[in-house]
């Protein structure tokens, strides 16, 4: 929402069911409360070529020098931000002008990836979140985020089922598919407490690989899917002992799977092993192989990174370290290969 002579303005993404195409739709009123309006010119932007708008989140941005700028996170541009230049009319209303451009990229805790080429996922190093990652409902405060020495520390809270006090830190994933890998350090000693890499849409649809806490088995390696009404673990629980953890999850053309680097197994041995099948990363993907899309669906765009929550209310911690993330069809191979 945007206030701008004595209106108030409202900014959102209209998108198809099949996840196609869509706009950016501006609406306004003379009071905060409405009624809206939608303006009579239609959408401030629709989809098409040179037209990657919708299908991300948007916003009306003073430009530097003056005048203004439409931004919006592009999933399908490797999970980073567009620009368009934006006049406002005489009658008040707010035009988009001119061509679509990737927006600058700066140094620092940032980093991001964009179309076409692959990149470090920023790290921890800096004073706050580099602009890639997000979080939801929730703002970044040391309540429950902390970045410190390089790593950033997550207190467990709310489970991602319920949509709000979520301790999570995700970046957009890229809709052409990705490569990432975390290191996550947590010691959890309830099966109400875990931590670890997701794959993120809503409150409904996840799947994450995390660290947890079995009574038989002490600390476990667990995989854990919801894709609607459908949940469930599709892979054993896998002990893996004291100390940190690097999980990674690879999606392209249609299937996923989650990986953990084992160094357990000695000379020879030692190497990324699979957990779990290989899934539909789709908006109704399960544990099966299948194609699907990663930014759009009923459920909205995914997102990709890491979480603790916790169950029993003493909000352990957990932290995590040295992301990576490149996009698919980069031309960067990441080398590392299954050891089974």
């Amino acid at each position: 929402m945007h206030a701008r002579d004595g209106w108030y303005y409202l900014l959102g993404t209209d998108r198809d069911r099949a996840g196609a195409g869509g706009a950016v739709t501006v609406a306004r009123a003379r009071a905060v409360t409405g009624p809206y309006r939608a303006d009579p010119a239609g959408p401030l932007v629709r989809s098409g070529p040179g037209q990657p708008f919708p299908g991300g989140a948007v916003d009306l941005l003073p430009a530097p020098g003056g005048g203004w700028l439409l931004a919006a996170a592009a999933p399908d541009q490797g999970g980073g931000l567009v620009l368009q230049r934006v006049r406002w009319s005489a009658d008040g209303w707010p035009r988009a002008v001119g061509r679509v451009t990737p927006a600058a990229r700066r140094g620092g805790a940032g980093g991001a990836t964009t179309a076409g080429r692959a990149a470090r996922a920023g790290g921890f190093g800096g004073a706050r979140l580099g602009p890639e990652w997000r979080t939801l409902r929730r703002h970044a405060d040391p309540s429950w985020l902390v970045l410190a020495d390089g790593r950033l520390l997550l207190r467990g809270d709310g489970p991602l089922a319920a949509g709000h006090r979520l301790s999570l830190v995700a970046r957009p994933a890229a809709g052409q598919g990705f490569d990432f890998r975390v290191v996550v350090s947590g010691e959890p000693d309830s099966p109400l407490c875990s931590a670890g890499l997701v794959l993120f849409r809503a409150g409904t649809h996840w799947h994450h690989l995390h660290l947890g806490w079995d009574e038989a088995l002490g600390r476990v390696l667990r995989l854990r899917v919801r894709a609607g009404d459908d949940e469930g673990e599709p892979a054993a629980p896998v002990p893996v002992g004291q100390g940190p953890l690097r999980l990674r999850l690879s999606a392209e053309e249609g299937r996923a799977r989650f990986r953990w680097y084992d160094t357990r197994g000695g000379r020879g041995r030692t190497g990324w092993r699979t957990i779990g099948p290989v899934f539909d990363p789709g908006p109704d993907g399960g544990p099966t192989a299948g194609a699907g899309a990663l930014d759009g669906g009923p459920a909205g765009p995914a997102y990709v990174g890491v979480f603790a929550q916790d169950g029993t209310g003493r909000r352990s911690r957990a932290t995590f370290g040295e992301p990576y993330y490149r996009v698919a069809g980069s031309g960067v191979s990441s080398s590392a290969e299954d050891v089974v």
